[in-house]
Formats: C-alpha cells, structure tokens, sequence
C-alpha cells in the first residue's frame, strides 16, 4: 500500500516501549514542484483522520482507545521543503494527534 491508495491505512502498529498506536503512511513518491504530491498526503490524512475519529479505529483496535495516537509518514524522497511537513504536524497536534515524519535513504 501506498500514498496512492487513499481508501486504505498502509499499516498499523503498536509501539512495545510506549505503547503508542501508530499508524503509518508510506509514502514512495518523489517531491516535485509541480507534482500532485501534497494532494495525495493530504486526501491520506484525512482518510486517517476519519478512521479514527469514526471510531473504526476503537472497534477494529479496542486497545487502541486508551492509548496515544501517532500517524508516521515514512518517505522514500526527501522533500523539497519540510515547512509544509512541520505546518501538518502543527496543525495535527492542535487537534491532539502527535505526527512524525521520516525520509528513510536506501543504501546502496
């Protein structure tokens, strides 16, 4: 699964030391100015956002209600700019969700 795949979360964890839920996006493409690349994050988040605040989250994941939410997104490219990316984690954080972001190189 994908950055694409906006009708589905990529993964879901729980974190052995602090417990957290931490649902991931994987995100595998490259940051171009004149790509359709923050439309795709941002249609992503939203289906995240409404997955918990739905409650499909808590049913699918009783174990996850009383414990703190973390959305990762986990990069290929590095981005051109990670204003956006700190702006995201902002404005998540006002709504009480914590946001990470990663660019993981590949080693060669």
């Amino acid at each position: 699964m994908s950055i694409e795949d906006t009708d589905k979360i990529d993964f879901l964890g729980f974190d052995k030391i602090t417990g957290e839920c931490i649902l991931t996006i994987s995100d595998h493409m490259e940051w171009e100015v004149e790509s359709n690349h923050i439309i795709y994050l941002l249609n992503k988040l939203n289906v995240y956002l409404e997955y918990v605040e739905s409650g499909q989250l808590f049913e699918e994941y009783p174990k996850a209600k009383d414990v703190k939410l973390r959305i990762d997104l986990i990069m290929k490219y590095d981005p051109i700019d990670y204003a956006f990316l700190n702006h995201v984690k902002s404005e998540l954080k006002k709504l009480g969700y914590e946001f990470d972001f990663k660019h993981i190189q590949n080693e060669q």
